[in-house]
C-alpha cells in the first residue's frame, strides 16, 4: 500500500482532531471538578433508550440542516457535495457550540463556504447571511 500525501494529512487531522478533542473534554472536567470516571459512571447509569434516542434526533436535526442549507443554496445555483455540505454545517456547529452567540458558527460557515465553490463567490454567502441576519433580528 503506497501511502499519498493527502492520506497522511488526513490521517495527521484526524489525530490532532481527537487530541484536541480529549484536552478541551479534559479541561471541562477539571474547570468542573469532575473525573473521567465520574462522567463514565453517569453514561452507564444514563437510561440507555433516552440516550440513543437523543442522537437519533439530534442527528436528524444535524440532516435537516444540512438539507435545508442545501436548498438554500442550489436556489442560489451553488451545488455542493454532500460530504462538503456535512464538513461545513459540522464547522458551524462546531462554532456555536464554541464561541458564544447564536450566530457565530453561520458566520464561520458563511467565511468558508466562499473557498468550497468556485462560481458565484457573493451570492454563495447570501443564505447564511439572510439566516443569520434574521437570527440577530429575532434577538
Amino acid at each position: 500500500m503506497k501511502l499519498t500525501r493527502q492520506t497522511v494529512l488526513t490521517a495527521v487531522r484526524a489525530v490532532v482532531g481527537m487530541g484536541l478533542a480529549l484536552f478541551l473534554i479534559h479541561l471541562t472536567l477539571k474547570k468542573s471538578d469532575t473525573t473521567f470516571a465520574d462522567l463514565q459512571g453517569q453514561l452507564l447509569a444514563a437510561n440507555k433508550a433516552l440516550l440513543g434516542l437523543a442522537f437519533v434526533l439530534y442527528g436528524g436535526v444535524i440532516a435537516l440542516t444540512i438539507w435545508r442549507w442545501d436548498l438554500l443554496l442550489r436556489v442560489q445555483g451553488v451545488h455542493l457535495r454532500r460530504w462538503d455540505l456535512f464538513r461545513l454545517t459540522m464547522i458551524g456547529v462546531f462554532f456555536n457550540l464554541a464561541i458564544p452567540g447564536a450566530v457565530s458558527g453561520d458566520l464561520v460557515r458563511w467565511g468558508t463556504l466562499p473557498m468550497r465553490c468556485r462560481t458565484r463567490r457573493l451570492s454563495a454567502c447570501s443564505p447564511s447571511c439572510w439566516t443569520g441576519s434574521w437570527a440577530c433580528w429575532g434577538f
